[in-house]
């Protein structure tokens, strides 16, 4: 009987051990796979025919179309640059530069990934509509309430996930020049 309770708690703690690992490596991938910048997370291999299982397990996870990650990465977080999940209650500045990025664009979407409807068709901002500051830098504005500038308003009844894809400039092959372009995301209040 003794042999049986050991088997059965080996196999348990085995079973735990492989699956709790299996979906720690699908979900924040392995290292030199993933790209992470603060909250930012990235995945480098996908839409390569040399993408490690990891990786296809995630794209496939997801349900997202994978594009290929040589000339663009796609960006997201649900946090901000505290490490707080972005709350459609509250209002965020996203700051940024263009540094390391050719084209870059900035979408909220829903926690079921698709883009949030709102009243002023406001989806995204890019590199070609982002009003900039003397210096070239950018605010966003995230928020449910009009804000002046560049707003981009979000529907307080979702998750927000925040998307920043960017195309990288024919100097920047290594990941840390691609990461010097993405924005500050932060929190600046609470209704």
């Amino acid at each position: 009987m003794n042999t049986i309770v050991n088997v059965a708690v080996f196999l348990i703690i085995a079973l735990t051990s492989g699956l709790g690992s299996a979906w720690l490596m699908i979900e924040h991938g392995p290292s030199g796979v993933a790209i992470a910048h603060g909250p930012w997370k990235a995945w480098s291999n996908v839409g390569r025919a040399t993408a490690d299982p990891y990786t296809r397990a995630h794209v496939t996870r997801s349900g997202r179309l994978p594009v290929m990650s040589k000339a663009v990465l796609y960006f997201r977080t649900l946090h901000d640059a505290e490490g707080r999940r972005v709350d459609s209650e509250c209002d965020y500045e996203i700051i940024g530069r263009d540094a390391g990025a050719s084209w870059w664009s900035l979408a909220a979407y829903d926690g079921a990934g698709n883009l949030m409807d709102n009243p002023v068709s406001r989806h995204a901002y890019n590199a070609s509509t982002v009003l900039r500051a003397p210096d070239g830098s950018y605010r966003i504005t995230l928020s449910t309430q009009p804000m002046p500038g560049n707003w981009l308003p979000v529907d307080s009844d979702y998750q927000v996930e925040l998307v920043f894809r960017m195309f990288r400039s024919a100097t920047s092959t290594r990941d840390e020049d691609v990461t010097r372009a993405l924005p500050r995301v932060q929190r600046i209040g609470c209704r």
